[in-house]
């Protein structure tokens, strides 16, 4: 994957944002549908022994988004942007481990760093094979993957 391609697409998506694409006037998923195909998908998949929940919307034949969420929330937090982006992407939107309804495991049996994310993060898409994607971070996801991107984790 070209990490320079990533970066591109969450600036891209960043700039949509900032420039305006919102839903002005209502609170309701339901009235930014652009077609009855919308569905989120509920899933868990395991990952290095833990189960990790994700939502899963979209085509899998569509471009690929992968939405990280900030702290101290869970993937429910990107529930209203999901249907306006559903018919023209797939959107995959996992909670962290000890977030949302993902495993939470103990503190004594897992390591709850950035890097130790990025790890599970980056076993989660090798696990889907998603090889091209873009990724939207908020302020937690950002250190979580930022290493992994730019392959600098300390060793």
């Amino acid at each position: 994957m070209n990490r320079y391609h990533t970066i591109f697409g969450a600036i891209f998506v960043a700039w949509l944002f900032l420039t305006g694409f919102t839903v002005v006037g209502t609170n309701d998923p339901a009235a930014v549908f652009k077609s009855d195909n919308y569905q989120t998908r509920y899933r868990t998949i395991t990952v290095q022994n833990l189960y990790n929940f994700y939502r899963d919307a979209g085509s899998g034949s569509s471009p690929a988004i992968i939405f990280l969420h900030g702290f101290p929330t869970s993937s429910h937090m990107f529930r209203n942007l999901i249907p306006a982006l559903a018919d023209d992407f797939r959107l995959v939107v996992p909670d962290y481990p000890g977030f949302g309804n993902s495993a939470m495991p103990d503190i004594k049996a897992f390591d709850y760093t950035f890097d130790r994310l990025a790890d599970v993060i980056e076993d989660f898409l090798e696990k889907l094979d998603l090889k091209c994607y873009s990724l939207y971070v908020m302020d937690y996801g950002a250190p979580s993957v930022s290493d992994w991107l730019f392959d600098i984790r300390s060793v």
